[in-house]
């Protein structure tokens, strides 16, 4: 783990939109496993770990992806965009010459990219794994976007699918005429795999100089990705990167979505901004 101050990542239970899911709500109420913001307790024997290290939180959390909880939560939240962005009716969004300035802002990983649904079997067995320091830290590099241990292979993997409400507010983005930004706590080692994996995932390539997306043909006008070495706060990183683009291109900062509330906070806020549940951890 790069950075042991930069991350404290979390099993999470239900979010409300999930806990109303009918038959749900009894599997996730044990108190050392809840909750979506990281509450309740996060010491194991071994010391201060990732959630997943508590066995008892395992069987939670695969339980709450396959059974669709999760899923159906991040439908929820992406459904919340269409009316304060205007984007049920693309064709007139697009037409709005002030659309071509405001920037919309994308996270990636649990936002765009699902690594919970490339392989659900890793949360389980993360629980199952504590044998010590070393598995832990893996889950925590997971969470940071470093390129070591379970994460780093998962991203050069380049094959986490879609989450599926998500390229459909994308392609929703695209068609209305906006710039889109990326920006992602992974590390810019990370780019060759993670350029593939967009494509691969419908998100299309980078936009042509001087171009934005439009109906039919989606691309983004910016990857941004971690320096090497750079372990500042995401909720320091991500507000500097929105600022940086704003500044360059002369845009406003006008939506983000993201899993964390470092997508959002700080300098440079979005005008609205969406979060979607995280089932497994929390980034400051």
């Amino acid at each position: 783990m790069r950075n042991p101050a930069l991350f404290v990542a979390v099993l999470a239970g239900l979010l409300a939109a999930a806990a109303a899911d009918e038959g749900a709500s009894c599997a996730f109420s044990m108190g050392e496993c809840l909750d979506a913001l990281g509450g309740g307790n996060v010491t194991t024997k071994a010391g201060h770990f990732p959630k997943a290290a508590i066995p008892t939180c395992a069987p939670q959390m695969d339980t709450y992806i396959k059974s669709g909880a999760y899923l159906k939560a991040v439908e929820t939240a992406a459904r919340t965009a269409y009316g304060p962005l205007g984007l049920n009716d693309t064709a007139k969004a697009a037409a709005e010459p002030g659309r071509k300035t405001q920037m919309v802002v994308f996270d990636i990983d649990e936002t765009l990219l699902s690594n919970v649904l490339q392989d659900p079997k890793l949360y389980a067995s993360m629980g199952r794994r504590l044998a010590g320091a070393h598995e832990a830290r893996d889950l925590v590099d997971f969470a940071a976007g470093g390129g070591g241990g379970i994460r780093g292979r998962f991203l050069m993997e380049g094959n986490a699918p879609a989450l599926a409400p998500m390229l459909e507010v994308y392609k929703a983005v695209c068609a209305a005429g906006h710039p889109i930004a990326l920006i992602t706590g992974r590390s810019e080692n990370a780019r060759p795999a993670t350029v593939a994996n967009l494509e691969a995932a419908g998100y299309g390539k980078k936009c042509a100089e001087g171009t934005l997306s439009s109906a039919g043909k989606c691309c983004y006008n910016e990857l941004i990705l971690r320096a090497e070495g750079d372990n500042r706060l995401a909720s320091i990183y991500k507000p500097g990167a929105r600022g940086e683009l704003a500044k360059k291109y002369g845009w406003s900062v006008y939506a983000a979505f993201g899993d964390q509330y470092s997508d959002f906070n700080g300098e440079n806020p979005p005008a609205f901004g969406f979060k979607l549940p995280n089932p497994m951890y929390i980034i400051l």
